[in-house]
């Protein structure tokens, strides 16, 4: 979104035509794991964070969306995401208290680690569910009206393939 605004007023400034900018902004399709919507059942977001900066981006919008919801955190430490997990430290998870959030569930490699987390920051609604399709399974379950699935790279295609069908069972 950031992108389109400051694309838009970029060409607004050089007084490019810009008669065609709702279309174009209807046909925008968002990549895969940026705030990515399904319904299953519910309505399910799918966000990739990459660091705590956009972790904390990420807890911005949730704090904006007044519907009660659960989130699944699910961190892996993979070559392609980077070893260090430290960052999670620097992420507001102490705004997440009292914002309309049901459960909080950890899933992945670093599950311990995130949980300890949000234990330290005074969450008391986690609950650990190691594997992202027990954890997404789960969070289906509730009668919360959205469920914020919030990934780092290789957690996203794992978490994507499920909420596309291809390893779903109920």
């Amino acid at each position: 979104v950031y992108n389109i605004i400051a694309a838009y007023a970029a060409a607004r400034l050089c007084s490019f035509e810009l008669a065609d900018i709702n279309d174009i902004l209807a046909k925008y399709k968002p990549q895969t794991g940026r705030m990515q919507q399904f319904n299953i059942g519910k309505n399910v977001i799918l966000n990739l964070v990459k660091n705590s900066a956009g972790f904390n981006q990420t807890i911005s919008t949730l704090l904006n969306d007044k519907r009660k919801k659960d989130i699944i955190i699910a961190i892996n430490d993979n070559a392609q995401d980077g070893k260090d997990v430290s960052w999670l430290w620097d992420v507001q998870f102490k705004l997440l208290d009292n914002a309309q959030i049901g459960n909080i569930i950890t899933s992945s490699i670093r599950c311990d680690d995130v949980s300890v987390c949000l234990k330290y920051f005074g969450l008391e609604n986690v609950k650990k569910v190691c594997d992202i399709k027990g954890a997404i399974t789960q969070g289906l379950k509730t009668e919360n009206d959205v469920l914020y699935i919030i990934v780092n790279y290789t957690a996203l295609f794992s978490a994507k393939k499920i909420l596309d069908g291809d390893d779903f069972e109920d």
